[in-house]
């Protein structure tokens, strides 16, 4: 039966994660390489006049101040007793209790993951798949990821708030489907290191299993930082959130 559960729960994970991209398409987001933007945007440069000209090359600037940006989002630094990510401006205390995932089996758990080996550039680019850059995990099932996902285009408020509704409509929906019992699904907005991240938190009973999942979201430039947890057993979303801190 834990097995199932945890099966279930990983799917939930991964739908939760993909409901991210679904939400953005809304606001017609492309996925780009960002070396190829940059190169694009250059050679564009050539072909205007002088006014023009200085106007792309602003342009340039700011897609090879996004490029360079991009590199250092997912190079977050861990062991086994801490996780930082600078780009975040967010750190994360490891509970004695919880493993750190390596990329292999981060690759093998999630379908959405880019391919473990993957150079960080093309992995923050990738169509529909998204950068885990922290993922743990404990013996009775709970887990935290932190993950990356191009949007292609600077995210805005409201596309963070389209994202959230999204999200709090498929945990309705699924857990209905489930047969789980709904305790209370709520928006909910954290301050997190240095950043604010909005998100749904659902309190459920699933298999006679108590259990709670919150997904969390913040823009960074022209990516998704998504916070997904799962909490079961004696640990809480609140009582895991609090091992975060600002750098």
């Amino acid at each position: 039966m834990t097995k199932k559960i945890l099966a279930v729960l990983l799917a939930l994970t991964m739908l939760f994660a993909f409901a991210a991209c679904g939400s953005s398409d809304k606001e017609d987001i492309t996925n780009k390489d960002i070396i190829g933007d940059v190169d694009s945007e250059k050679d564009n440069t050539n072909d205007d006049n002088d006014t023009n000209s200085s106007e792309d090359e602003t342009e340039n600037d700011n897609n090879l101040a996004d490029q360079q940006a991009s590199l250092s989002v997912g190079l977050g630094q861990s062991t086994t007793k801490q996780w930082q990510n600078k780009a975040l401006g967010l750190g994360y205390n490891i509970p004695a209790s919880f493993t750190v995932l390596t990329q292999d089996e981060i690759s093998k758990d999630f379908s959405n993951a880019v391919p473990a080996g993957n150079d960080l550039t093309a992995a923050l680019s990738a169509s529909g798949k998204a950068y885990y850059d922290f993922v743990i995990k404990s013996e009775d099932g709970s887990s935290i990821a932190v993950a990356f996902m191009n949007a292609g285009t600077p995210v805005t408020d409201s596309i963070i708030d389209s994202t959230v509704d999204g999200i709090e409509d498929s945990f309705k929906s699924q857990y209905k489907s489930m047969g789980a019992t709904i305790k209370e699904i709520n928006k909910v907005t954290k301050k997190l290191g240095s950043g604010s991240y909005k998100g749904v938190s659902a309190d459920v009973t699933y298999m006679g299993v108590k259990m709670q999942q919150a997904q969390f979201y913040a823009g960074v430039g022209k990516y998704f930082a998504f916070i997904t947890i799962t909490a079961l057993g004696d640990n809480t979303v609140d009582s895991l959130l609090a091992n975060f801190y600002d750098l």
